[in-house]
C-alpha cells in the first residue's frame, strides 16, 4: 500500500493517507473487466492460427503430392500411402503438427485432409472432426 506523508502548514500534526478500499475495489474490478474482454479474443486468435497453420499444411501437401505424382509418372486416382512418402518433397522433409492432428492425404486429384485428435475441437470443427484441405 501507498502512503503519502501529509504535514498541514498550520500544525505540527502529520497525517498518513493512502488509497481507500473502495478505490482498490474499483481498480481492480476495473482490471477484471478487462481481463474478461481479452481473454476470450486471445483464445479466439490463437485458433485462427492454429486453423490457417494446418490449411497451409494442407496446401503444402497438396503441392508435394502433385509433385511426387509428376516424378513417379503416377496417373489420377494414384494412391499415396503416407504423408511420409512425400517427404522429399516437402519444404522441411515434414509437416509439423499443430495440436497431434493426423494428415491424411488422399489419392492423386483428391484434396488431402486433416483429422483433430479426439477431445481438441478447433474453430467451427467438432474433436475428432476432419479438416478438408481449403
Amino acid at each position: 500500500m501507498i502512503f503519502i506523508r501529509k504535514a498541514r502548514p498550520d500544525t505540527r500534526i502529520v497525517r498518513w493517507t493512502g488509497f481507500t478500499l473502495t478505490e482498490l475495489m474499483i481498480v481492480v474490478s476495473i482490471i477484471g473487466l478487462l481481463a474478461a474482454m481479452a481473454i476470450p479474443k486471445f483464445v479466439k486468435a490463437r485458433d485462427n492460427t492454429r486453423l490457417n497453420v494446418i490449411y497451409h499444411n494442407l496446401r503444402e501437401i497438396d503441392s508435394a503430392k502433385e509433385q511426387w505424382a509428376m516424378e513417379q509418372k503416377k496417373a489420377q486416382g494414384a494412391a499415396v500411402n503416407a504423408v511420409s512418402d512425400l517427404s522429399d518433397y516437402l519444404r522441411s522433409g515434414k509437416v509439423n503438427d499443430v495440436i497431434r492432428e493426423n494428415y491424411i492425404p488422399n489419392p492423386v486429384g483428391t484434396p488431402p485432409e486433416a483429422s483433430l485428435p479426439s477431445g481438441v475441437g478447433l474453430g467451427p470443427y467438432a474433436p475428432g472432426a476432419f479438416i478438408p484441405a481449403p
